[in-house]
């Protein structure tokens, strides 16, 4: 009897210290980590001669090359989100491509308030630790989406003036709280089950399945290079001549300045 008494004592410790475990860890996905802000370690990259694969339009960018090309300039974001979560490979990178075409601070195309290289509504945002401008904590908030636009152009599209509105503005935060909020559903259903919780669609998983597929292909990779170089065959960066790897390296680089070290050495 007192043997039972001992291991239904050990049992309910047990599940007392998964519950906790579980509650802290969930608690922990929805603190933003750490603060992160602008300075300035790599000067801006000058480039001249460059042309990108497809222009930007409201809704994004056409074709997978001109959305792949432009996110993989924050692969070694996405990477260390990846790795600090415990995230599939491309899994947020392939989320960029499909919410902003991985142009800069460009709105969702529903004007409804999601803004950031992955798209996140005011409300989720919240919910995931990051300021939002106004304190925004609106699932739709045209208003809020308005405003925040107007403060981006009146400062000329310069992302390292306008993260100090709204962290879903500054890349590390913004794709953090997005690795954090895909964790804390993937452990609550899976991955597909993540990407339905995040989207709100139930098609969404498949899209980012897509793109994961292209970014973990060396030989779709290879093409997109040789379809870059063509295109800019006189690329300088700081008067310099450079290819696409050059241009990715040049831009990744600035990824620094918004604390992507930090970021990394952050436990």
């Amino acid at each position: 009897m007192k043997n039972i008494l001992f291991l239904m004592l050990i049992c309910m410790a047990c599940s007392s210290s998964v519950t906790e475990e579980t509650t802290s860890s969930k608690k922990n996905l929805k603190a933003k980590p750490i603060q992160l802000g602008f300075t300035q370690k790599f000067p801006d990259p000058i480039f001249d001669n460059l042309n990108m694969i497809g222009d930007v339009q409201e809704w994004g960018v056409p074709g997978d090359a001109g959305k792949i090309s432009r996110s993989l300039r924050f692969k070694n974001i996405t990477a260390a989100v990846e790795k600090k979560y415990g995230l599939p490979s491309g899994c947020l990178m392939a989320m960029i491509c499909q919410e902003s075409s991985g142009a800069d601070l460009l709105p969702n195309s529903g004007d409804d308030g999601g803004y950031g290289l992955v798209h996140m509504q005011p409300c989720t945002a919240r919910e995931f630790g990051l300021k939002t401008y106004a304190n925004c904590n609106e699932l739709i908030c045209k208003e809020h989406a308005r405003k925040l636009e107007k403060i981006i152009e009146e400062n000329n599209y310069d992302r390292k003036k306008v993260i100090k509105f709204d962290d879903r503005l500054h890349p590390i935060l913004n794709i953090d709280a997005a690795g954090r909020m895909v964790a804390y559903y993937k452990k609550k259903g899976g991955f597909d089950y993540a990407m339905k919780k995040y989207s709100g669609r139930a098609g969404y998983a498949s899209q980012i399945k897509r793109f994961m597929k292209l970014l973990n292909s060396a030989k779709y990779i290879k093409a997109l290079s040789k379809r870059f170089n063509a295109d800019n065959p006189e690329l300088k960066c700081n008067g310099k001549k450079i290819d696409f790897d050059g241009y990715l390296a040049k831009s990744r680089q600035q990824n620094y300045n918004y604390g992507l070290q930090k970021y990394i050495d952050h436990k």
